[in-house]
C-alpha cells in the first residue's frame, strides 16, 4: 500500500509540474488570436502530459484533435506544438492505432490523416509511411468495390459491415 501511495503522490507531482505548451495569441492578428485561444484550450481539456495522448475523448477525437494541431502549426507557422505532436505520436503507434480501431474504419482514417499531415508538416517520410500503412491496413479491411459503386465500409462488427459513408 504505501508503494502505491508513493507512486500516485509521484504522479501527482509530475502532473502539477508538467506543463501542457500554450501558443501566445497574436496581438496584430485576430484569426491567430482566435486559433490560440482555441487550440489552447482543447490542450487544456483534453491533453494529458504525463502520458502524453490526448484522453478525456473517444479514440477518433483523439487524432482529430491532433490533426487540428497539425493544422494550427502549419497555418500560423508557430512549432510551439511540435513536441506534443511528436509525443502523441510517439504513444499511438501505427500498431496500436491498428488495434485500437479494430473494425472502426473511420477512426483509424483520422489517424492516417494526421500521420501523414505531419510528416508533410515536418519533413517526416516516417510519418507519412506510418499514415500510409494505417491508410493501407484500412483499404485491405474495408475497400469494397461492389456496394454503391465502390468505397470504404464505416465500420465492422460481429453482424458484418454496417453501410458506407463520406467520413470513411
Amino acid at each position: 500500500m504505501l508503494i502505491v501511495a508513493c507512486l500516485l503522490s509521484g504522479a501527482a507531482r509530475a502532473v502539477s509540474t508538467t506543463k501542457v505548451p500554450k501558443c501566445v495569441p497574436s496581438a496584430t492578428n485576430p484569426m491567430q488570436a482566435a486559433a490560440c485561444l482555441t487550440i489552447n484550450t482543447l490542450h487544456q481539456t483534453w491533453y494529458n502530459p504525463l502520458s502524453a495522448s490526448l484522453s478525456n475523448t473517444q479514440f477518433w477525437g483523439s487524432g482529430v484533435a491532433l490533426q487540428a494541431t497539425i493544422d494550427f502549426t502549419e497555418r500560423f507557422n508557430d512549432l510551439t506544438f511540435v513536441p506534443l505532436i511528436d509525443a502523441v505520436m510517439k504513444v499511438h503507434s501505427k500498431d496500436l492505432i491498428e488495434l485500437k480501431g479494430v473494425g472502426s474504419y473511420d477512426d483509424m482514417q483520422w489517424w492516417a490523416l494526421a500521420y501523414i499531415n505531419a510528416g508533410r508538416l515536418l519533413n517526416d517520410t516516417a510519418k507519412v509511411e506510418e499514415g500510409r500503412g494505417i491508410f493501407d491496413h484500412v483499404i485491405a479491411q474495408a475497400l469494397d468495390n461492389t456496394t454503391c459503386g465502390g468505397g470504404v465500409f464505416w465500420a465492422h462488427d460481429k453482424t458484418g459491415f454496417h453501410y458506407k459513408n463520406a467520413i470513411t
